[in-house]
């Protein structure tokens, strides 16, 4: 069974075409004739991560509501690719010393996908809490090759999380309640935004759900000022304010008109454009009903069209 999921995580990064995102990625510049091996190591290497944090995760934590699909290692596969291919765009060479460049790229995509969705808090004695996720994955994967970036991973990823939130500062106000979250929260919608991935932010009032969001657009905003990653890339929004009355043919036709939307779009001078459709409240739906799972098939396989140099994605 492990040997199967190796080779499925193995295929989906040849669909992925891995070698041919490696061998563009900006860290591997100066390997000369020898980057061939490297990246076949590294494949080896994302191979182990993707399925053991997988295994791991569905595992530990199989009594709670969110559940381990194939969807994750699909996902965990985009975003490691995405931060490959972008490197310099979210300023991660510069992030501590104590990784190699395609680990860091592999522990945030971990972060994203798995660490983010486990409670805070123990909730069972055999669930996983945010505190032991690391040493878990690292007791799983046994190789002491990666205990500098594991050992550290928390700190490491709260680098990142620092550098993201002084990336944000031109398009916030400082009456943050809670940094932490909102840095969790803004890293999140930013990255899953860039790399086309849907997200959902889940908390009580006053967690930042909102105020995060409300920045992340300004980000995207259009603005040819602040860092390049938010230059790149222009956000269209379409909001769905969901309630106990919200139906699945509410959230087809939101979906419709933002695809629509999307069909008609004039030139964007060469950015690349994200269609998001922002559903607020969402956890107010009938669960009996379940009206979202009409987006099932968009969230899988995220529509896209290319005109001349500018890529229009709808996620």
């Amino acid at each position: 069974e492990d040997d199967e999921l190796r080779k499925f995580v193995r295929q989906l990064l040849n669909d992925a075409s891995f070698d041919e995102v490696m061998k563009r990625a900006s860290f591997y510049n100066n390997e000369g004739s020898g980057v061939n091996k490297i990246i076949e190591t590294d494949k080896d290497t994302a191979v182990q991560w993707l399925s053991a944090a997988f295994e791991l995760y569905k595992e530990r934590n199989k009594y709670l509501r969110v559940h381990a699909s194939i969807r994750d290692i699909a996902r965990s596969v985009r975003f490691t690719l995405h931060f490959v291919d972008n490197f310099n765009l979210f300023q991660l060479g510069g992030v501590c010393e104590l990784q190699k460049s395609f680990d860091l790229c592999l522990l945030l995509s971990l972060y994203l996908c798995y660490y983010l969705r486990i409670p805070a808090m123990q909730l069972g004695c055999m669930e996983l809490n945010r505190m032991e996720f690391f040493d878990a994955f690292k007791a799983q994967l046994k190789k002491s090759s990666v205990d500098a970036i594991l050992d550290n991973a928390e700190t490491i990823i709260s680098c990142v999380t620092d550098q993201m939130y002084s990336m944000t500062k031109g398009f916030r106000d400082e009456d943050v309640k809670d940094i932490d979250l909102f840095k969790e929260n803004v890293f999140a919608l930013v990255c899953s935004i860039h790399a086309r991935v849907p997200v959902m932010i889940v908390g009580p009032p006053g967690c930042s759900k909102t105020l995060s969001w409300n920045v992340v657009k300004k980000c995207f905003g259009g603005n040819n000022d602040g860092p390049e990653l938010f230059q790149k890339t222009i956000v269209h929004t379409f909001p769905l304010q969901c309630s106990t009355q919200t139906t699945d043919a509410d959230v087809k036709q939101a979906f419709s008109r933002l695809a629509e939307e999307r069909r008609n779009a004039n030139e964007t001078q060469g950015k690349s454009v994200a269609y998001v459709l922002f559903l607020d409240e969402a956890s107010l739906v009938d669960d009996e009903e379940a009206p979202l799972k009409t987006l099932h098939q968009q969230l899988d396989f995220s529509i896209t069209s290319t005109d001349s140099d500018t890529q229009r994605t709808l996620c």
